[in-house]
């Protein structure tokens, strides 16, 4: 009695799955295809804007995107030991002051913030664009709480492997 009344379960919980999977089948197909159109669209403006960079900043010989904020943490750090050292090779952006500064959606670097922005705090913030058309990225500011709070290492390492990245770069250019 026990084995009949298993099989009877498994053949409704089967037929109720199946009923479901039918009744859902399109939204399922329709969010994969909003998905679909939504990951193309990025790839396409991605490859445009890798474009428009090598067109507008490599000329000048700028690659780098370089974001910080006026917070009382790091403003004085980034603005005097490492914007310095990246200044002829990057565009500096400061996050506090991009109404003051003109910023709008069609400028190139809310573009770049659109397609190359991680996740989470995204600032300070460095992007790369390296001449092979690979982008690389580096997020300041875990590393450089940490560094604050604690005293850890993590932040000079991402900052020597940017730095690093930068000067290879000139290197290949000379």
């Amino acid at each position: 009695m026990l084995k009949v009344f298993n099989k009877i379960k498994e053949i409704f919980v089967f037929g109720v799955f199946l009923i479901l999977a039918i009744w859902l089948s399109p939204f399922i197909l329709i969010g994969a295809a909003i998905y679909l159109i939504y990951k193309i669209r990025k790839a396409i403006l991605r490859k445009r804007l890798l474009e428009q960079i090598k067109q507008e900043w490599f000329p000048k010989g700028k690659y780098v995107f370089f974001l910080y904020s006026d917070s009382k943490k790091w403003k004085d750090y980034f603005e005097k030991e490492l914007a310095p050292k990246i200044q002829n090779k990057a565009f500096v952006w400061n996050w506090s002051t991009r109404q003051k500064d003109g910023w709008n959606e069609n400028l190139i670097e809310a573009k770049i913030l659109e397609i190359f922005r991680p996740i989470g705090y995204f600032y300070p913030l460095a992007i790369v664009f390296l001449p092979s058309g690979e982008v690389k990225t580096f997020q300041f500011y875990t590393p450089y709480v940490n560094k604050v709070k604690s005293g850890k290492e993590d932040y000079e390492k991402i900052e020597k492997e940017f730095l690093a990245l930068v000067q290879s770069i000139e290197k290949k250019k000379k």
